[in-house]
This record gives C-alpha cells, structure tokens and sequence, in this order.
C-alpha cells in the first residue's frame, strides 16, 4: 500500500518503527511501505546514512 504524499519530513519515531516492520518480516507487505519511509527518512536527514547489504 502506497502512503498518501505529505508535506512534513518523517519523524525519528515514523522511521524507527519501520525498521521494526524491516526487521520483523522483510518480506511482508508493510515491508514495501516500510521500506519507502525509511529511505525518505535518510534522504531527508543530513545525519543519517543508510548502508544496504548482508550483516
């Protein structure tokens, strides 16, 4: 499912709580959502840098 487009930057809690939806089943259907939210989170935050591969 597609979240509706906004205005405001997401939130530390908004992108802590999809990296538990990431964590919990990255396959789901969240997941997709999830994972859309957490990429915005780090494109938007000049602090933040998101490293994608095997632990």
């Amino acid at each position: 499912m597609l979240a509706a487009a906004r205005a405001e930057p997401v939130s530390r809690r908004e992108a802590l709580a999809a990296i538990a939806v990431l964590e919990e089943d990255v396959t789901s259907p969240e997941a997709v959502g999830a994972a859309v939210t957490v990429a915005r989170f780090g494109k938007e935050s000049e602090e933040v840098l998101i490293t994608v591969g095997a632990e």
